[in-house]
């Protein structure tokens, strides 16, 4: 997979979901979290730390429920001075039935940070092809 992308795949649980059986939005916003520092994290070079600085915009379509499969897609959409802006694209699976849906959309900004946690310039990584 390129550098510049990254799909983590996840089972939801019943402890993840609510009286409904909805999942709560908190873990999808967990797993938007963590698909898009691993993003940032491919794109700086090997010694700078990148950290989650906001949620831009997120938007639910649709709900997952427990057993069902949560794909969320990131992709870096822009690279600023020291910022990224990562795209999420989350979608549901049910592998019994054998179909796919959209859930969520979401833009996550990530930002370069120095030993001191104050935003440094990104140096991009000359390894993230």
């Amino acid at each position: 997979m390129p550098a510049d992308s990254y799909v983590l795949s996840t089972l939801v649980m019943p402890a993840q979901t609510n009286h409904l059986g909805v999942l709560h939005g908190g873990h999808m916003l967990s797993w938007m979290d963590m698909a898009a520092w691993v993003v940032a994290a491919r794109t700086v070079e090997p010694d700078q730390r990148v950290m989650f600085k906001a949620v831009n915009e997120c938007v639910w379509s649709a709900s997952l429920h427990a057993g069902e499969v949560c794909n969320v897609e990131a992709r870096l959409a822009a690279l600023g001075t020291t910022s990224l802006t990562i795209q999420m694209t989350a979608t549901a699976e049910d592998p019994v039935k054998k179909t796919t849906w959209p859930v969520c959309q979401a833009r996550f900004t990530m930002v370069a940070v120095g030993a001191d946690g104050r935003p440094e310039p990104i140096r991009r990584s000359s390894l993230d092809s």
